[in-house]
């Protein structure tokens, strides 16, 4: 309490002496500068060779154009582009050499060194560009010259060479080709089948077989070889003796162009020789596939590793894979109306196929003929003047290795039948596992059925192959055109005579002759098929598809969830892609692409489809579907960079792209489309290092926003529509700006103009706005979406932002008051995503509501500078037309707000009671407006330091309370108000506690170590105090040592300094206490107070010692008996319990809770001792102490006990021994526990060691339960082969697989398959004995009655059987003649009886 003024004196206040202020400047920091982020802005150099280069976009006048050197042949090329290193390990194995691709068998060929790629070239800086006036000057000098010379005329010598002038005159040596001829005009070839080539080579060399068995469905230049360059005028790849090639390939949504050599790997042989490790023709002077293998192996080379099904499909053809979920009726359905389906499964070695190709191997094969599966020779083809026309078909010598087994491969799906289900695929000569040669038929059929199955399906299940057809199988191969699948012996997919049909070839035009100078017309289309195809071109395209294996569906379904069908990329198939491929040439560091919003507008052209009557008559259409597909294809790790360098690849070498919808933003979203589509890529994807995803999207506009995570080399991702169904010119696909296509949409949008970021390291200020919305617009929506790029997406973990909501009073507010009259609200404050939602509140009435977005960043190393976006979206509120909107204003806006002005002030803390860390005053200049900015505290050396900040606004003195108001004459005029800015005397609050009225808490924060106020708005002419105290109960408590930081950020400068306004006032109450010529018989202010704290001593300790006779007189009886009331009142409540929570606490913190002072206030009464001795130094304890606690007494003891530091110091250290103690036994516990742990970690090591020796018995018992159900499996499907086959009629051969069923439990399985069976047998065999009576009768008629009796009961035997097998389904051959034969016993038992009754 302040001390009162004195009532006797007389005249005004006067002045005290001396200076009324101790605030001074504090002058800030230097402004920082830039950190050096050179290192940090070169460090792209060193990961722009870590990953792949994108391959060039295919240009055919550049192709025509490369220089191929064919007369070269001593320095032949070589790639640097390929490296043999990253082959994956079943490849590498079996490499003894590299090679070319022309001397691949022979053995006695040049080995090649193993290829190794080449790191990119070094960036080079650009010289400086050549003046063009200059350069003009040159040319025409030169020209001149020319000309005088008569050279002009001739051509110029930096003009490059065609194919076709290059290859002039070049003869290639040997019969070395590409491709045949015959290959060439008829698309047929001839593939080896070794089961000893590495997995992936088996996989590559099956998709080859697919792609052609769809031959005719190419138009020119897309088939196989003919993507291999160089080549003549008429599309014939030649050979280039330089050992240069360019192979066209679909890559990444485009065409591109491989660049490659011939130097392939071969492995030891089973013969002398060696033998090629890539699918290769049976003919060793073909190359194409070779060529092939090689640049799919350059192209996917980052892939190898990882997976052995590469899609080569799709990149020799450019065909689409659609994925789909696999159901009997959905592959029945597709395989109906696309030619192209393929499922994914494991290949299984057929052994008997080896057996006969080993006998066939040993068997005279004619030269230059191939072989159609025990059918006619091909017609002769007519010859070309090409190279390669008469190859000589040399064998191909096979791996000298172990055979792979359950490969993973692709096979197409050539037939599908539906009693029972089953499947016949085929992929070359490779068998599927479980596939089987022969299909399985369950029900009987008419003739007319059964003939139609054998031409569809091929002969009967029992027909077995003859051994005379094995000499007529190729040696070393098996053709994938083949009826059997390279097994000539064996017609299981189709019919005997379908099988005998000579294969047809392309032929000459009418009246053309096979000379050499014959011109050829290619028969092949010229445009891709436009699905889906019509029945009559799928029927003729399915009879075309011979050979292959059947499997049932459920043991395909059982292998495999998907199929494939392949989408040709006609002018139907809508696409769009977005390439951010880093490319170029890498001369400048990678820059991501901003974000995109994928919009794809879907125009179904039959927009009434639902509720249409279907053609098949079952029911009403549901909803239209549009087939769609997302590839995503990022550039992946160089990983012979990483096996060369001999570093670790940066980064996660798995990528993803997520697409997230939009429609949910509308008031009615399309529900069927999905919400997101997440495309991985790497080595956790299912599909390795390319993503597909297979959609179904229906008609209407769908807008997806793409997330690429392919931030240090880009991607390509590809988006592809099946627009059979839709308008072409009203349905599109489009990659845009958010912004932009979301405005076009309605959708308030708006962008932040700063879009740069300096170089930095530590704190920044990126970007800080306002924005503003309507009240219409605030009433509608609760949240706004935050849509981010950064181009260097490493900086995310360290960016936040900041939503703020800023309110202000618009009425009522005193000018003085103005300052004080806002807040602030922290929404969000969280780090930075690509997109976020962040809520949003109503506006409160008589308040303008206002958000402030505030992007900071603190990045611990140098980082150079780059750009940035971050556009706000309101996708709850849809703008009117422009039409309807008028004059209104924009319901979303947002302006910018400045933080250029950086300043810094720092300090040291020094320890105090009140645990304040700093007290700093701001002061707003006059003259540069309001400045917004943001407060930053940071402290150091204070470790876990829990710091409260508070913004307070220090408001102006009242007139009433200033010095010159209080101290003017009655008649004087009023003193003129305080300008705003100018400095305030401390006299004119008239103390302390006036001035506490004028303090306005404006801003709050906490926080460990960094304390921030995001917004804070500082009026003009205002002054702020700011305050940071530290919680000792929330961390460290000491201050000694500790340094401070406070940061601005605004949109201008403040003067700052030290706030001393309490000590000032202070200081002018202590001079208060001095009175001027003080009259000698009037007590003083410092005799009045000692009075005084003596009475309030008595007061409150009545049995204080040490108190003079002359107080307790003062006190008088009055007071005795005030104290006696409150000690019994005391007495009394503490006796009676009180439920109510709030009168207990007051009891308690009134009666009984010592009351405490800070010993800082300048009104204490009791003062506490020195420090040293506070602190129980008694030899620092001072004579001045010593003094002054004699002359105290037990009075001041006890009142520091009670109002002083020294009673709670000494509560505190009781606290702290306390705490001690547990902490002490908790770590104890702690320590037992830890020991405890470590004997349990023992125990369980030993019961490890244990368990690892333990052999579980039951594998033995579970391999023979296995094997038993095996063959009782099999058993089964013997018995049910031999009871359902209508040719079984052999009734012992019967007996032995019922025996043999019966033995193995089949009767558990299939009762009635056992009753079956011992029905027709039953019934065989009285068929048999029916048939030998009936012979005998014949021979020699029944002359008694028995013989009669027998043969009739014989007869009626055969009959009731016949009639029950009859009623159970059981059918017999129609060659048995079992009706004819019960006929016909039946009139010779009634001739015998007639003739008696005659």
């Amino acid at each position: 309490m302040a001390p009162k003024r004195d009532s006797k004196k007389k005249g005004k206040d006067e002045a005290p002496e001396g200076p009324t202020t101790l605030y001074v400047k504090r002058e800030p920091q230097a402004r920082r500068e830039a950190p050096d982020s050179a290192e940090a802005a070169e460090a792209w150099k060193t990961v722009r060779g870590m990953y792949m280069m994108p391959l060039p976009v295919w240009d055919d006048k550049a192709v025509n154009e490369t220089e191929w050197k064919p007369a070269e042949v001593e320095a032949r090329y070589t790639s640097a582009e390929f490296s043999a290193k990253t082959v994956p390990k079943s490849f590498a194995q079996n490499v003894t050499a590299w090679k070319r691709a022309v001397a691949a068998t022979d053995s006695n060929g040049v080995e090649e060194p193993e290829p190794l790629a080449e790191p990119i070239p070094e960036v080079e800086e650009e010289p400086p560009a050549p003046d063009p006036k200059a350069k003009a000057k040159a040319d025409a000098k030169s020209k001149a010259k020319a000309k005088a010379k008569g050279k002009g005329d001739e051509s110029d010598p930096g003009e490059k060479r065609t194919t076709a002038q290059q290859f002039e005159g070049i003869v290639p040596e040997g019969d070395m080709c590409v491709v045949t001829t015959q290959e060439f005009r008829s698309r047929e070839f001839t593939l080896t089948s070794d089961d000893a080539l590495p997995p992936l080579s088996q996989a590559i060399s099956a998709q080859f077989a697919i792609i052609g068995e769809h031959k005719n469905l190419f138009p020119t230049g897309q088939y196989l070889w003919e993507l291999i360059y160089p080549q003549n005028a008429e599309g014939f790849p030649l050979i280039n003796p330089h050992g240069k090639y360019v192979v066209r390939l679909f890559l990444m949504g485009a065409w591109r162009q491989v660049t490659i050599d011939d130097v392939v790997p071969v492995g030891g042989a089973d013969k002398a020789g060696c033998a090629s490790l890539f699918p290769a023709c049976v003919s060793s002077t073909v190359q194409w596939p070779l060529l092939l293998t090689k640049a799919l192996m350059r192209a996917f080379q980052a892939d190898l590793a990882k997976s052995t099904m590469l899609p080569v499909v799709t990149a020799l053809t450019g065909w689409l894979p659609y994925q789909t979920p696999l159901s009997f009726d959905s592959l029945s359905r597709t395989h109906s109306t696309r030619p192209f389906c393929c499922v994914q499964l494991q290949s299984q070695i057929d052994q008997d196929a080896k057996q006969r190709e080993a006998l066939a191997a040993a068997s005279t094969q004619p030269e230059g003929g191939r072989k159609g599966g025990g059918g006619a020779p091909a017609p002769p083809v007519p010859a070309l003047n090409l190279p390669g026309q008469a190859p000589v078909l040399a064998p191909v010598p096979k791996l000298n290795a172990g055979p792979n087994d359950a490969v993973p491969m692709q096979f197409l799906v050539c037939e599908v039948e539906g009693d029972p289900q089953q499947v016949r695929l085929k992929s070359a000569a490779w068998r599927p596992a479980g596939g089987t040669p022969r299909k399985t038929v369950m029900k009987e059929a008419d003739s007319e059925g059964d003939e139609a199955e054998e031409q569809h399906a091929g002969p009967s299940p029992e027909i077995d192959s003859e051994p005379e057809d094995l000499d007529e199988d190729d040696d070393g191969g098996r053709s994938q055109r083949s009826p059997s699948c390279g097994e000539p012996g064996e017609r299981s997919a189709r019919s005997k005579e379908e099988a005998e049909a000579p294969e047809e070839v392309p032929k000459p035009e009418d009246g053309a002759e096979a000379d050499a100078g014959e011109s050829w017309t290619p028969p092949w289309p010229g445009t891709l098929p436009k699905p889906p195809l019509l029945t009559s071109v799928m029927q003729e395209h399915h009879r075309d598809l011979v050979g292959g294996f059947w499997i049932a569906y459920d043991a395909l379904q059982s292998s495999s969830e998907t199929f494939l069908s392949y989408m040709p990329p006609t002018g139907q198939i809508l696409s769009a892609s977005l390439d951010s491929t880093w490319g170029e040439g890498r001369k400048q560091a990678y820059m991501p692409t901003q974000n995109r919003l994928l919009t794809l507008r879907l125009t179904s052209n039959e927009p009434d489809h639902v509720g249409k009557e279907d053609k098949d008559g079952k029911g009403p259409k549901g909803p239209q579907w549009i087939r769609a597909l997302f590839v995503y294809e990022p550039l992946k790790a160089d990983p012979s960079f990483v096996a060369s360098a001999g570093k670790e690849h940066p980064g996660s070498t798995t990528m993803s792209c997520l697409l997230q919808a939009l429609d949910c933003w509308q008031a009615q979203p399309e529900k069927a489309a999905p919400s997101y589509v997440h495309l991985v890529a790497g080595d956790a994807a299912p599909r390795g290092a390319t993503a597909v995803k297979s959609v179904l999207l229906p008609p209407g506009e769908h807008s997806y926003l793409v997330f690429d995570d392919a931030s240090k080399a880009g991607s390509v991702l590809s988006v592809y529509l099946d627009g059979q169904s839709l308008v072409p010119l009203d349905s599109g696909i489009t990659f845009g700006l958010p912004g932009e296509t979301l405005t076009k949409k309605g959708i308030p949008v708006v962008s932040l103009d700063k879009t740069e970021y300096p170089a930095q390291m530590g704190f920044s200020l990126w970007a800080k706005a306002e924005v503003t919305l309507t009240d219409e617009v605030a009433d509608c929506v609760d949240f706004m979406q935050l849509l981010s790029f950064v181009s260097d997406p490493t900086l995310r973990p360290y960016l936040q932002v900041t939503l703020m909501r800023l309110i202000q009073e618009e009425n009522g507010t005193h000018p003085e008051s103005r300052c004080a009259a806002w807040s602030v609200e922290t929404l969000v404050r969280a780090p930075l995503l690509r997109l976020m939602a962040v809520p949003l509140k109503k506006n409160e009435r008589g308040k303008t509501t206002k958000y402030v977005v505030m992007l900071e960043s603190s990045v611990p190393t140098p980082t150079p500078g780059g750009n940035f976006s971050l556009d706000m979206i309101l996708p709850q509120y849809k703008k009117q037309s422009e039409g309807e909107q008028g004059d209104e204003p924009e319901p979303l806006s947002v302006s910018m707000l400045s933080a250029e002005t950086e300043q810094r002030w720092n300090g040291e803390t020094a320890p105090n009671d009140k645990h304040m860390v700093m007290c700093e005053r701001l002061t707003i200049p006059v003259g540069g407006g309001d400045i917004t900015a943001m407060l930053r505290v940071a402290v150091s050396e204070l470790p876990g330091a829990f710091l409260s900040v508070s913004l307070v606004a220090q408001l102006p003195p009242r007139e009433e309370t200033r010095h010159d108001f209080r101290n003017r004459e009655e008649s004087a005029p009023t003193p003129e108000p305080l300008a705003p800015g100018a400095p305030i005397d401390p006299r004119d609050y008239n103390g302390r506690k006036s001035w506490l009225s004028r303090c306005r808490t404006v801003a709050e924060a906490i926080g460990v170590e960094v304390v921030t106020l995001p917004h804070v708005i500082l009026c003009e002419g205002a002054t702020y105090l700011i305050y940071v105290k530290l919680d000792p109960y929330k961390g460290m408590d000491a201050l000694e040592g500790g340094k401070w930081l406070l940061e601005l950020f605004g949109s201008g400068e403040v003067e700052g300094g030290r706030d001393t306004m309490e000590q000032d006032l202070e200081e002018l109450v202590r001079k208060s206490w001095v009175v001027k010529d003080e009259d000698p018989n009037q007590e003083t202010r410092q005799e009045k107070a000692a009075k005084s704290r003596a009475l309030w001593l008595k007061k409150r300790s009545p049995a204080a010692e040490g108190q003079s006779g002359e107080e307790t007189d003062v006190l008088g009886e009055k007071t005795s008996e005030e104290m006696l009331q409150l000690l019994a009142a005391k007495e009394r409540a503490d006796k009676k319990p009180h439920t109510n929570s709030v009168i207990s606490d007051f009891l308690y913190w009134h009666t009984k809770a010592e009351p405490v002072l800070n010993v800082e206030d300048p009104y204490i009464v009791a003062k506490d001792p020195p420090i040293a001795a506070a602190a129980g130094n008694e030899e620092a304890t001072t004579e001045e102490g010593d003094a002054e606690e004699e002359e105290d007494g037990a009075a001041m003891a006890a009142a520091r006990q009670a109002l002083g530091m020294e009673g709670l110091r000494s509560e505190r250290r009781g606290i702290v021994e306390n705490s001690a103690e547990r902490l002490e036994a908790a770590v104890k516990r702690m320590e037992e526990a830890k020991e405890k742990n470590m004997d349990a970690l023992v125990d369980l090591k030993g019961l490890q060691d244990e368990r690892t020796t333990f052999k579980p018995e039951f594998l033995e018992e579970r391999e023979k339960l296995r094997d038993g159900l095996a063959v009782r499996y099999q058993k089964q499907s013997d018995l049910m082969e031999h009871v359902n086959n209508k040719e079984r009629v052999d009734a012992d051969a019967i007996k032995e697989a019922l025996s043999s069923a019966n033995e193995t439990g089949v009767g558990v399985w299939s009762p009635e398959l056992i009753e079956k069976a011992e029905l027709k047998t039953e019934l065989l065999e009285a068929l048999a004995a029916l048939r030998s009576a009936t012979e005998a009768e014949q021979a020699e008629p029944l002359a008694d009655e028995a013989a009669r009796v027998a043969f009739g009961k014989t007869l009626a035997t055969a009959e009731e059987l016949l009639a029950k097998a009859s009623s159970k389904g059981l059918g017999l051959s129609p060659d048995l003649g079992a009706e004819e034969l019960v006929a016909k016993a039946a009139e010779l038992a009634k001739a015998p009886a007639e003739a008696d009754v005659a």
